[in-house]
């Protein structure tokens, strides 16, 4: 063991940065590792650098003590860089643990001084092995790469993205715990929670619910809302005792409009028209509007632009939620939510097992094409990958349903 691992090790109540918090997912990936580096150092003071959106991901989490907000990636002012790197280096941090291996960030943490810097580096990854040894102190070298493991994967252990990070914190006495992913949900977000679901949809407490993410990655470019469309009305007819609450992000509006529109299209069965409403959910940094369409008689609703914890409450009221590989994976994964992935087909054996849902029951789908393999099809190709696209996930559907 090095002299400055030791000193480190021995401090009873050392300050830590954690930084690499830019996305949602890769926040939560990293909670069951924070909860691993507070019990083993119970007094220390631990930080984590965040962006506005991470910033909700570990509000209230009691592994940390302290969340700085700012996206260097976001922000152009140079001097406002400059200001934020010296606050962060006059800290003077006795370790500093960097979960992403992008050189980007190698780059950003060389300007945050600190005693002891430890990160990940891809072996494949030449630059970034490269580089690392000038900024860091310690650099764990990971083997994963999809390219290899596709090739040969009984010649890789693969290790899913939060096994890695518990082999970052390890190299600092950090054990590897018995941790499900970390997302504090307060009160107040399942009261707002109750209140969409069953006052403004009315579905009744003892009515299952189907949780559906909407995403434009469900199925290719010039069939987008269609293809998504005909996925849910045969979800809703295959499902038909249950309720399906189709979820949005904000910022793809267009695509949640159409989608609900073909979707919910008026029938002998069900005559009823849509009604788009909206309620007001006021947050800490202000309020936002929640857009939500449903139609009496159609056991199928929208909502969009729930906030992150109240998203969360929503989908801890569901049976099972429909994802495509994304933060939503994740967060579902957080409140014990069976799921059924899509991910798409290039790497799909690495990515499904590396980036699939932790410690929670999940089944996952493959995407039969890419988006240029699908291009290339002749039409009469296209509406049966569509078809068949639909078939494979009402088939995993079913199995996590009875299971």
């Amino acid at each position: 063991m090095d002299k400055k691992l030791e000193t480190l090790i021995n401090m009873k109540n050392p300050k830590i940065l954690i930084t690499r918090i830019d996305h949602i997912g890769d926040t939560l990936l990293c909670t069951p590792a924070l909860a691993s580096i507070r019990k083993t150092y119970p007094d220390a003071s631990i930080t984590a650098i965040a962006n506005k959106a991470t910033s909700e991901v570990l509000r209230g989490n009691t592994d940390l003590n302290e969340i700085i907000i700012f996206d260097t990636k976001q922000t152009e002012d140079e001097n406002l860089k400059t200001e934020f790197f010296k606050k962060i280096k006059n800290s003077n941090y006795d370790l500093i643990i960097n979960f992403s291996a992008a050189v980007k960030d190698y780059l950003e943490i060389s300007n945050y001084g600190g005693f002891y810097k430890i990160s990940p580096a891809y072996r494949k990854m030449l630059v970034s092995r490269v580089i690392s040894p000038f900024i860091m102190d310690k650099t764990i070298i990971c083997d994963d790469d999809p390219g290899e493991y596709t090739k040969n994967p009984e010649k890789y252990k693969l290790l899913h993205e939060v096994e890695q990070n518990f082999k970052v914190s390890s190299h600092i006495g950090a054990q590897e715990c018995d941790e499900k992913l970390k997302l504090p949900v307060s009160g107040d977000d399942k009261e707002f929670a109750r209140q969409i679901i069953r006052d403004e949809l009315g579905i009744p407490e003892n009515e299952p619910v189907i949780a559906f993410q909407i995403s434009d990655r469900w199925f290719w470019e010039d069939c987008r809302e269609e293809g998504m469309a005909e996925l849910l009305k045969t979800l809703r007819k295959k499902f038909e005792n249950y309720h399906i609450i189709c979820f949005a992000y904000s910022g793809i509006e267009r695509i949640f409009k159409t989608t609900s529109g073909l979707a919910m299209h008026k029938t002998e069965a069900h005559p009823g028209f849509a009604v788009e409403t909206k309620k007001e959910c006021r947050e800490e940094n202000g309020s936002v509007n929640i857009d939500i369409i449903h139609s009496e008689g159609i056991k199928m609703s929208f909502v969009s632009g729930l906030p992150l914890k109240k998203f969360a409450a929503a989908l801890s009221m569901c049976s099972f939620i429909i994802t495509m590989h994304s933060g939503a994976t994740h967060i579902s994964a957080a409140v014990d939510l069976p799921s059924v992935v899509v991910f798409n087909p290039d790497y799909f054996e690495y990515f499904s097992y590396r980036e699939s849902p932790w410690k929670v029951r999940y089944i996952p789908v493959k995407k039969n094409h890419n988006e240029t393999g699908f291009a290339e099809l002749e039409d009469e190709k296209k509406a049966d990958a569509i078809q068949k696209h639909i078939a494979d996930i009402m088939e995993k559907c079913v199995e996590i349903s009875i299971r």
